[in-house]
């Protein structure tokens, strides 16, 4: 039977030996070789050959086989040993391939746990910072130092307490994780109504200052708006002087109007004098129209998108909620981050 080359010529040599070998009553239909039959040592004829049994018939079949498989093999082409070779080693490049890409899920959720934890450490900072100096603000003496450290011990219990709550309730310690989030409430609690002193402090300062510059700036403007319309209605333009000498030259006909012009060049005078000095004041003034810019700005975008006029403190309430909470939500970030690590961990 011809074979082919290469790796098909190895499989075709494979198949054929198994069909030998397995080839339906072959051990059935053997028989005893006559020149394999035992012979007299005096040369005499062979005796009569005996039947062969069950076991010589199946031993003589095996014995076949081998020998079949063994001339198919020497027959192979020498090509079929290096084209294995290649297919082996080609198996071998692939299975770091499949590692890694079994390793790049893991890495990628290790990296964003990283980042939750350096986010969640950022937010505890900031929040730690707040409640800190709003008690080193309400206290004076050594009672700055006791409220700042019941505020630190506070925040630390809100930062680490979801991820303790987290770790117990996967041991299946049902009281242990009730507790941690009773024991976070308490914490956050105390956190939040430091927090929400502190914003409000400094919220209430703050706006405080632009409202009084805003005001400023509008009761100046508005004064010498009022005092460009009152010059714009004078049109005398003789000096006081030159008034002063038609007064002494005028007869009683025209006297009483020159007083007039008298009296309005005087009025024109004061009225440029208080605009030269106005328009200094305004370039000294700071440039603040709007006392919370951020919350109006955002009323005014809602107003021309949706068409719904919504108060500026309103917003200044809806912010202030959002500062609030937000580095209450450090430990829960923690939490996540950790999580992530811990499920590389398991996998």
């Amino acid at each position: 039977m011809p074979f082919k080359n290469g790796a098909g010529g190895l499989a075709d040599l494979n198949q054929h030996a198994a069909r030998r070998v397995d080839a339906p009553g072959q051990c059935a239909t053997l028989k005893p070789n006559p020149d394999s039959s035992q012979a007299n040592t005096n040369g005499a004829a062979p005796a009569s050959a005996k039947p062969m049994s069950s076991t010589e018939r199946s031993r003589l079949c095996r014995e076949r086989a081998r020998a079949v498989a063994a001339a198919a093999a020497a027959a192979a082409p020498a090509d079929a040993a290096p084209v294995a070779a290649s297919v082996a080693s080609a198996d071998a490049a692939a299975a770091p391939v499949a590692r890694v890409a079994a390793v790049a899920p893991n890495l990628q959720r290790v990296a964003i746990g990283v980042v939750l934890i350096i986010a969640a450490m950022a937010l505890a900072g900031v929040g730690m910072s707040m409640t800190v100096t709003y008690n080193a603000t309400t206290a004076t003496g050594a009672d700055r130092y006791l409220m700042g450290a019941l505020a630190i011990a506070a925040d630390l219990l809100t930062l680490v307490l979801p991820s303790a709550a987290t770790v117990v309730w996967n041991a299946r310690r049902r009281g242990l994780a009730l507790a941690a989030v009773l024991l976070w409430v308490a914490g956050a609690g105390v956190t939040s109504s430091n927090i929400s002193g502190f914003i409000a402090t400094n919220t209430d300062t703050f706006v405080s200052a632009r409202e009084v510059k805003s005001a400023e700036r509008g009761l100046v403007l508005q004064r010498l708006e009022r005092l460009r319309g009152e010059r714009s209605t004078i049109f005398e333009a003789r000096s006081v002087g030159e008034i002063v000498v038609a007064i002494r030259n005028a007869t009683k006909v025209k006297v009483d109007d020159e007083r007039a012009a008298l009296a309005i060049a005087h009025r024109r005078d004061e009225i440029d004098g208080q605009l030269m000095a106005l328009e200094e004041t305004v370039r000294a003034l700071p440039s603040v129209t709007m006392a919370d810019p951020a919350a109006s700005t955002l009323a005014a975008m809602v107003h021309s998108v949706t068409g719904v006029a919504i108060d500026a403190a309103t917003l200044q309430r809806a912010r202030f909620a959002l500062l609030l909470v937000l580095p209450l939500l450090g430990g829960l970030v923690l939490a996540i981050g950790t999580a992530l690590i811990g499920e590389r961990g398991r996998s």
